[in-house]
């Protein structure tokens, strides 16, 4: 046996080590294996796999313990592209949704009655009676 097949040997205890460890901190979070538990590990596998995510080095290298992987949110977890892809997404449907906000807002109805089309603004702006903001004020 070789130093080279020795170090892969020892590296590969100490890999098993480790990844029982993650096992029992997974285990020690969810107390249950369900379908919360699953679909973390799913979770945990996925990013640790991924070759872009420099995850699963961190965890080898000791950076990343066991404890704080499994507490990790998905954003944590993922890789810094997935990452930066996830924000640039959340922006865009922040945009789309401010967008049809405000064209909701800005929106003419058309009725159509027997006299021919008639325009009717869109004012969505609430107006409180003070009596209720009031009440509210009182609790």
């Amino acid at each position: 046996m070789t130093i080279d097949e020795k170090a892969t040997i020892s590296s590969f205890s100490e890999i098993t080590k480790l990844s029982v460890h993650i096992e029992n901190e997974l285990f020690k979070v969810f107390k249950v294996v369900n379908s919360k538990y699953q679909t973390k590990s799913r979770s945990l596998i996925f990013n640790l796999r991924d070759t872009k995510n420099t995850l699963f080095r961190k965890v080898l290298l000791g950076k990343v313990l066991p404890e704080r992987l499994v507490n990790m949110s998905p954003e944590e977890l993922a890789s810094a592209e997935l990452s930066r892809w996830r924000e640039h997404e959340k922006k865009t449907m922040i945009q789309l949704i401010t967008r049809d906000a405000f064209d909701q807002v800005n929106q003419v109805i058309v009725k159509k009655t027997h006299k021919g089309e008639e325009f009717i603004e869109n004012d969505l702006v609430l107006d409180l009676p003070s009596t209720d903001i009031a009440v509210n004020n009182q609790k």
